[in-house]
């Protein structure tokens, strides 16, 4: 399954959560490597670095994901979740 990006969200998320830093690091390396540079993966990591509180990153990589494809389900939920202008 390591070609699947939801699934290394996924694990990198839980890995992070569970203090397992090799796996997380892991998990989003090869995240970066899957997910390339679809709207998707932008969303992807949008969420998970709001996971980690870098709402800066988040917010960069969830305007990415706007330009992209503005239409992307749960997009601008997050957007909004953590994020202030």
């Amino acid at each position: 399954m390591s070609d699947q990006f939801i699934y290394l969200y996924v694990l990198g998320n839980a890995a992070y959560h569970s203090g397992n830093r090799a796996v997380d690091e892991k998990a989003l390396g090869r995240l970066m490597e899957v997910g390339s540079d679809t709207p998707e993966f932008h969303l992807l990591m949008g969420k998970a670095l709001l996971n980690r509180n870098d709402d800066q990153r988040a917010l960069e990589e969830l305007q990415k994901a706007a330009r992209a494809n503005p239409n992307l389900p749960f997009l601008h939920f997050h957007l909004a979740s953590r994020i202030g202008d």
